[in-house]
């Protein structure tokens, strides 16, 4: 069953909703993901909080630790489409 509130942030273009609950769901703390990803627990936290999306690489990358496939993203529509919707 899939959880509401990942439908929900998928819907809405909110890729940093959906990474904290992949993070929460792996139990993982902002430290735990900022380690995997090469980056502070500030920047974890501002990447699940913001609604734009300075770094799409660094979400994808993400997203692929906390088990979400880059289409959900829209990783195949085309790169400047994508950045001018989430930035």
């Amino acid at each position: 069953m899939q959880h509401p509130q990942a439908r929900e942030s998928a819907e809405r273009r909110r890729p940093g909703a959906l990474i904290r609950l992949g993070r929460e769901h792996r139990a993982w703390t902002l430290a735990d993901l900022g380690g995997r990803l090469g980056c502070s627990p500030a920047t974890v936290s501002r990447l699940e909080r913001s609604a734009r999306v300075a770094d799409l690489a660094l979400v994808h990358r993400a997203a692929l630790e906390v088990g979400i496939p880059r289409h959900v993203f829209g990783a195949a529509e085309d790169h400047n489409k994508l950045s001018s919707r989430l930035i």
